[in-house]
């Protein structure tokens, strides 16, 4: 076990915790509705961020409580993932069906939106058990109460200790160890799926992390922020891609079967397979070019030492008024 961080450590993390615990339960209702995409799209960013903050401050959550909470925040964030996933793929298919004229196209596109649709119906009632179990448990009221109290001391204690620093720092500096790490065989091995899965979470976690701290260094981190968000999304569309090219073949085969087992024949699928072979050759040429693009602007991000500048500025606290605090000499030091 270690060493119980420091005051002003917890108290920070408590403001942390909060805010994307409130931002949780702010699009629980929404989410319910399921009538606008993005409330789901808004909570599952809330328990990723929720789950980062809870993991960098450890040490400030009660040691009983900790696995159970951290489990069952785990299990929503994980019912909203799948159904994300569904509702960016329904989106995407139905781009490409208003896009194309092709009627030969659009039959296959037909066929596959109903099925992702039929997929995402019965995710949302998974959706809505994960929901009622958070709820059951309480363990959002539970936080509430943990933190409220800690939280309610930022006016009254000073809240940038070197301890705070010091575990930004390393936080931090792990974390693009792990992405710089990963990177290497992404670059050298573009077919390397789980190398890429692994940066695109390094990339993630770096990126919640750092807004954590943010607020601690000059400018809050704005340019590195947004390169990451720009790595992150270049990252997120070549695993899109990589999720439908193995996906694409299998729907054509259990498709082939559901014909078969109904008709007796598989005919039919002459009239679904174009649209969807279409489909496949348009994802795999759009993750060349992707990943093309993605090389180009990671060596460039090389080129400039951006990772080497990013761990230098996150040993330098801001020196000027943060939050209404005024840092002195020795804490910027």
């Amino acid at each position: 076990m270690g060493q119980k961080p420091a005051e002003g450590v917890c108290i920070y993390g408590a403001g942390v915790l909060l805010k994307h615990l409130h931002a949780l339960d702010a699009e629980s209702e929404g989410v319910r509705q399921a009538e606008d995409i993005e409330y789901l799209h808004r909570m599952r960013v809330a328990s990723r961020r929720l789950r980062s903050a809870m993991g960098l401050f450890e040490g400030c959550l009660p040691a009983a409580k900790k696995a159970n909470w951290t489990k069952a925040i785990q299990k929503v964030t994980h019912a909203l993932g799948v159904a994300r996933d569904l509702d960016v793929q329904i989106a995407l298919v139905e781009s490409f069906y208003k896009k194309t004229g092709d009627p030969d196209c659009r039959y296959g596109l037909r066929r596959l939106r109903l099925r992702l649709s039929q997929q995402r119906s019965k995710q949302q009632v998974k959706v809505l058990t994960a929901l009622d179990e958070l709820n059951a448990s309480q363990i959002t009221a539970k936080m509430e109460r943990r933190f409220s109290p800690l939280a309610a001391l930022q006016d009254v204690v000073y809240l940038y200790p070197p301890a705070l620093y010091k575990l930004s720092f390393e936080a931090n500096t792990a974390l693009i160890d792990q992405l710089l790490s990963s990177a290497d065989s992404v670059v050298e091995h573009p077919e390397d799926k789980e190398a890429l899965h692994a940066m695109r979470i390094a990339a993630k976690k770096t990126r919640y992390s750092l807004e954590t701290f943010a607020p601690l260094y000059e400018n809050e981190l704005k340019e590195s922020l947004a390169v990451l968000r720009k790595l992150q999304d270049s990252l997120g569309e070549i695993h899109d891609c990589d999720v439908w090219l193995a996906y694409l073949p299998e729907f054509i085969e259990k498709e082939g079967q559901r014909t078969e087992a109904y008709f007796g024949h598989r005919r039919p699928m002459k009239r679904i397979v174009p649209g969807i072979t279409w489909f496949i050759q348009e994802r795999q040429e759009t993750r060349t070019q992707s990943f093309g693009e993605f090389v180009n602007d990671w060596n460039g991000l090389i080129d400039q030492d951006r990772w080497g500048g990013l761990r230098r500025q996150l040993q330098i606290p801001a020196g000027l008024n943060i939050k209404g605090v005024q840092s002195s000499p020795t804490d910027a030091n």
